[in-house]
């Protein structure tokens, strides 16, 4: 489900638009997805919000009165500066009467963050004053986390900044849902609603996050907002600071650079939606070849008139040529790697004549066929 995409064109992101949305059931969602373009303020405004949030000068319908909140990170090594990192200039611009510290615990199993202030005595003297205001708990410590995780009981929201990267860890999806489980725990119900707040750049459509949502086929080059169930996504390019990107002249001397147009406009860094569409009219009628099954998946390879091969996923099921593209898949199944349509389309992909619906079906043949 998609909103009208709107660029938004505001000097200063604010998420509190996408934290108040209700997912595809009308329901609170638990998680909040932001990707924008480099620069965009996501990280100032969640790290902004968060704080909001804790000196309770804002609330959220589902999170009042928020107690602590966590960061996660990736590697154990990390900790230390990620506090600092997300809050040391929102707490020079909002709360400058206090600073940050982050002490690494346990050997670096987890780090506790400090709020750091100054009280004046019945001397007038001033005295510092800290208190712990949250956590930062590394995805690869999710295992020592939850051998200790009542010692996060009171930890009401959790941010996890670059969600997207080109270096997840091993075992990432299981590692951050047991993170949440052992945070989640507890409560009169015996678990708890404890909302993750994630932001990135727009890296790659197919990671490991959304394809475990199952959106990476549902997110459209106009998607602004997408419901799902029990999470919400929200898109979109900061107009001003993407045009003072443009008009940098160091960013001008690199404008042919992916990373570059990535971080202008927003676009998917490592996604090559080339050869990705949908039939043309003039292409003439197509013919049913077979359907293909990879794991959970079944796609469905099309010839039409023009020449074009198209696969995509709206299959017959009553069609006999029925392959499998998995060696460790169904039995009693031909492999697809043993027919000769397998080397005609690969022929045929060498000679620009393959397309596909969509980058995840794209990337399942690539890797398999192509």
């Amino acid at each position: 489900m998609t909103d009208s995409f709107i660029d938004a064109g505001v000097e200063f992101y604010s998420p509190l638009p996408l934290l108040n949305k209700k997912d595809r059931y009308k329901n609170t969602p638990e998680i909040f997805l932001s990707c924008s373009n480099r620069g965009a303020g996501k990280t100032y405004g969640f790290g902004k919000v968060i704080l909001d949030l804790y000196f309770h000068k804002i609330e959220l319908p589902y999170l009042k009165n928020m107690r602590k909140f966590a960061l996660l990170c990736r590697k154990k090594g990390d900790l230390g500066s990620v506090a600092s990192g997300i809050f040391s200039i929102i707490l020079n611009d909002n709360y400058n009467q206090y600073s940050i510290e982050e002490t690494v615990m346990q050997k670096g199993v987890y780090s506790v963050i400090q709020l750091c202030s100054k009280i004046v005595n019945d001397e007038d003297e001033e005295e510092p004053f800290k208190e712990i205001c949250g956590y930062v708990l590394p995805i690869n410590s999710s295992d020592d986390i939850k051998k200790i995780s009542s010692n996060f009981y009171d930890v009401d929201a959790i941010f996890f900044d670059e969600f997207q990267c080109d270096n997840y860890v091993p075992n990432e999806m299981n590692k951050f849902v047991n993170i949440h489980t052992s945070i989640a725990r507890g409560g009169p119900n015996g678990v708890r609603f404890v909302p993750v707040f994630m932001a990135s750049n727009s890296l790659d459509i197919n990671n490991p996050y959304f394809e475990e949502l199952g959106i990476t086929t549902k997110i459209q080059d106009n998607t602004r907002f997408y419901r799902g169930d029990g999470f919400v996504l929200e898109r979109f390019v900061n107009l001003s600071v993407a045009e003072r990107q443009k008009q940098s002249a160091f960013n001008r001397a690199f404008s042919k650079n992916k990373q570059m147009q990535s971080n202008i406009d927003n676009s998917w860094l490592n996604s090559d939606f080339s050869c990705i569409c949908k039939p043309e009219s003039d292409w003439g009628k197509n013919y049913y070849l077979c359907t293909l099954s990879y794991n959970d998946v079944e796609l469905a390879i099309r010839l039409y008139d023009n020449g074009y091969y198209y696969i995509n996923r709206t299959v017959d099921l009553t069609h006999p040529n029925f392959y499998n593209m998995n060696p460790d898949g169904r039995e009693n199944m031909t492999l697809f790697s043993r027919i000769p349509l397998f080397n005609k389309l690969r022929e045929n992909f060498f000679r620009g004549r393959v397309r596909f619906s969509d980058i995840a079906v794209k990337k399942i043949m690539l890797e398999n066929v192509i």
